[in-house]
């Protein structure tokens, strides 16, 4: 009913308000800490996605599987390289604590959220480890190219056009950068032979190029692990084939997929993938690793998925 969900909905908006205005003393913060962390996140206090993601959620104890997986990996696991590619606010890469020995890189394209993510940086303890990388990541290095900032949710910031065709007015195109991670990593002393790696990667449905882009980076370490989005809709938009870009995935890497809330599944084919959702279209996360897994690697393994034993992983291609 109409009046009954007004009345709910007022009552929710009343209860939020009072829950943030008692832990910030605003409305909206455009500061904010997050469950766990002392360290500080600028935020745009007018984005839709800061207010849902990193000011409401946390309140109430509740924290993305990107950030959690972000944290520890980097401190269970001390990888010599870490990469949060898809960065937005900065949530996963200020949020957490770092050994002195892990070098860290992120990259962001969406150039309204330079001015929060570098106030983040300077307040954080780790800043001289941390780079930041401002464009779009795709397979190679070339000219500018057009992005296309979602002024509502920032999250659903991206280089594919016309995502919301009925809301034109959504999205204002500019002109970005457009780089790869091992053209930025060129002359890391962490991308090296012998060295470790943790990533993570939400750059709506540009994840197979990015990937693309960073064979030499994947190619080095003794182990990888990463944490990438995987939405078909949105692949499919980027003009990417699904079966590709799984087959692609699974050359390189032992591939599981997260369904609801619960530990990750093995996916060893696309119809294995597929039939974990039962329908078409779905969004998740994948878990990836590669390499070969030292004792800290597969206990994280063990906790993260249902596919509990001794592992040989395969080294990436």
């Amino acid at each position: 009913m109409p009046i009954l969900r007004s009345l709910r909905n007022a009552i929710r908006g009343r209860t939020q308000r009072f829950v943030v205005r008692r832990r910030y003393g605003v409305d909206h913060p455009s500061v904010v800490t997050l469950p766990g962390s002392p360290h500080p996140i600028h935020i745009d206090p007018a984005d839709s996605r800061a207010w849902k993601i990193l000011v409401m959620a946390p309140l109430f104890g509740r924290l993305a599987r990107n950030q959690t997986f972000w944290r520890q990996g980097c401190s269970r696991l001390t990888p010599s390289l870490a990469l949060d590619i898809g960065l937005n606010f900065g949530e996963c890469l200020f949020a957490a604590d770092y050994d002195i020995r892990t070098e860290l890189h992120a990259y962001e394209a969406n150039p309204r959220l330079r001015e929060y993510v570098t106030r983040s940086l300077a307040a954080h303890p780790a800043r001289n480890q941390m780079r930041l990388h401002f464009g779009l990541v795709s397979d190679r290095p070339g000219p500018a190219a057009t992005f296309y900032i979602d002024q509502r949710w920032s999250g659903g910031s991206s280089a594919i056009a016309g995502l919301k065709p009925e809301e034109r007015d959504r999205y204002q195109p500019v002109q970005v950068p457009v780089l790869s991670v091992d053209s930025t990593l060129a002359n890391s002393a962490a991308n090296r032979p012998g060295g470790t790696l943790v990533f993570k990667i939400d750059v709506e449905g540009y994840e197979f190029r990015v990937l693309e882009g960073m064979q030499t980076t994947l190619s080095a370490p003794r182990w990888s692990l990463g944490l990438i989005e995987f939405d078909t809709a949105l692949l499919k938009k980027a003009g990417e084939s699904l079966e590709g870009y799984f087959a692609f995935l699974q050359e390189r890497f032992e591939v599981y997929a997260f369904v609801r809330d619960c530990r990750a599944i093995r996916a060893r084919t696309w119809n294995e993938l597929r039939a974990l959702f039962r329908k078409p279209e779905f969004h998740t996360d994948l878990l990836l690793a590669s390499g070969e897994a030292d004792e800290a690697l597969v206990g994280f393994l063990n906790e993260w998925t249902t596919d509990n034993r001794a592992r040989q992983i395969r080294r990436a291609a």
